[in-house]
């Protein structure tokens, strides 16, 4: 009867651990969905600044190009640059949401006790 009390035991401190994290995981996902909404919302501004200037440096470059000058193609250049920045950074955090999230969930929710 010792033993089998021993094994009720561990089984419920087994789940309760599993509860924890999931709960865990729930209020963490919560947190880092209400940071990306923050982040996204301050990054907005910096999109749309850089497409502008990305848009009038591209005709800039272009323009310059026909008329024979040079003298604004480093400026376009900086601007490529930062919009690879750019999606260099939304692509990373694209994919950590979407794989890496799936990911964890499905390891919490598959997980069996003992």
């Amino acid at each position: 009867l010792q033993i089998n009390t021993e094994l009720k035991s561990i089984e419920r401190k087994t789940a309760r651990e599993l509860y924890d994290l999931r709960k865990l995981w729930m209020l963490v996902s919560k947190m880092v969905k209400k940071t990306g909404s923050c982040v996204a919302l301050s990054l907005f501004l910096e999109l749309g600044s850089a497409t502008a200037f990305f848009s009038f440096a591209a005709f800039g470059g272009v323009s310059s190009l026909i008329a024979g000058k040079e003298d604004k193609l480093p400026y376009l250049v900086v601007c490529m640059v930062a919009s690879l920045r750019l999606f260099l950074f939304f692509e990373t955090g694209e994919r950590t949401t979407q794989r890496d999230g799936k990911e964890i969930v499905e390891t919490l929710s598959t997980t069996k006790t003992l």
